[in-house]
């Protein structure tokens, strides 16, 4: 993965490029992953590179975990008839996530 440090080094340096170049989409979504904000003279306050990918990363591992909990729930799901499904699913946390939302598009579609 190119923001862990995997991937060529045009790839990072691209990245790294578009990351300093301005973007005000990237720069927004950098503010709310490490909370930097503009000092009190106007100034910016930066946080550190390896910070971000660090965080970055974070956020990839949870996403990833996220996925294996929604499979596992998947399977679960599927054990039951479809009028218990729909009581799952309205009074249910557990399946309150982008995660099972996902796999149950998924999972739709491959049965039409």
């Amino acid at each position: 993965m190119v923001l862990s440090g995997g991937g060529e080094k045009s790839q990072r340096r691209a990245v790294l490029r578009h990351l300093l170049g301005g973007c005000p989409i990237c720069q927004e979504a950098a503010r709310r992953l490490t909370g930097s904000h503009f000092g009190p003279a106007g100034e910016r306050e930066l946080p550190r590179l390896s910070d971000m990918l660090a965080r970055l990363e974070s956020l990839r591992a949870d996403r990833e975990a996220e996925q294996e909990r929604a499979q596992a729930l998947m399977g679960d799901f599927l054990r039951h008839p479809s009028a218990r499904q729909w009581t799952l699913l309205r009074n249910s946390s557990r399946f309150d996530t982008w995660a099972f939302a996902e796999q149950l598009s998924a999972t739709a579609f491959e049965a039409i």
